[in-house]
């Protein structure tokens, strides 16, 4: 009888699993998740996220995951920790093409073979367009190519994936040692510290993801930072739209895969129920499937 018990409880919690995604079994899912909203939002102490506004990404986990703890780290702080299995997953990283993956390990020697190791989930969690470009709202440039950015001073997110092209680009200028025409930011708060840098007309362009930017603009504008309409979006380069995802670390396998699984399953179900809608349009966010 006790062996009869012991499998129908497993069935019971297989089945549970399968249907009810948002039951992890075990201890609690800790996630590294950096202040990028309206993905992320952290309140102005940076170590609590927004109760009623956590972030469109952090109420899709709360939506999937019974016991998820999300900490603030900087993202490439966040994938150093979750790839030694301190955390359990970082948040929003992308995925690359093994070609891909040679250039990104040869352009960030630190960084890049981490994207090797992480167990990713299939589907994505988020959309993604880092290549925009925002200026002051009395400039008239418009990206026609990489030539049309030589000349200006960029302000960027250090080790930030920008396409092929752009990515080779960087590459070059950090060779020639010129940090004044690629001003490359690392830490906390970096769409408001590049934000502030352009209109104090420190960099003439700044590129970073259009959802994030446009909303650090906004609340910029709200909170008086900056004054409203000094800033604008000026465009983007085309066919730069990608997806994120969840990694998993790759140093408890079996648990990264089962609850990358779990993910995948808990966020069709939430597509379908229409629960996912409900949360996107909160934010503005449009499904990207």
């Amino acid at each position: 009888m006790r062996k009869i018990f012991n499998f129908t409880t497993f069935i019971v919690i297989l089945l549970s699993s399968l249907f009810c995604p948002e039951i992890i079994m075990g201890k609690t899912l800790t996630i590294a998740a950096w202040d990028f909203c309206p993905s992320h939002c952290y309140d102005k102490n940076k170590k609590s996220l927004i109760k009623e506004a956590p972030g469109f990404v952090i109420e899709i986990y709360q939506a999937i995951f019974k016991d998820v703890q999300i900490v603030n780290l900087p993202f490439n702080r966040g994938m150093q920790e979750t790839d030694v299995g301190r955390f359990d997953a970082v948040s929003l990283p992308l995925k690359f093409s093994k070609a891909e993956l040679k250039d990104k390990i040869r352009q960030l020697p630190r960084m890049g073979p981490i994207y090797t190791r992480l167990i990713y989930t299939e589907k994505a969690v988020a959309p993604y367009n880092a290549s925009c470009f925002f200026v002051n709202s009395d400039s008239n440039w418009k990206y026609k190519g990489i030539d049309s950015i030589k000349g200006n001073r960029l302000g960027t997110t250090m080790d930030y994936e920008y396409g092929k092209k752009l990515n080779a680009f960087f590459e070059k200028v950090r060779s020639r040692g010129d940090k004044v025409t690629l001003q490359e930011l690392t830490g906390s708060n970096i769409p408001e510290r590049n934000l502030l840098k352009l209109k104090s007309n420190r960099v003439d362009l700044v590129m970073g993801d259009k959802n994030g930017y446009q909303y650090v603009i906004k609340q910029m504008e709200k909170n008086k930072i900056i004054p409203k309409g000094s800033l604008k979006l000026s465009s983007c380069v085309p066919n730069s739209k990608t997806l994120l995802y969840i990694g998993f670390t790759s140093r408890r396998p079996k648990e990264s895969k089962r609850n990358s699984h779990l993910f995948d399953l808990g966020i069709e179900r939430l597509r379908k129920s229409g629960k996912l809608q409900e949360i996107l349009l909160k934010y503005d966010i449009q499904d990207w499937e």
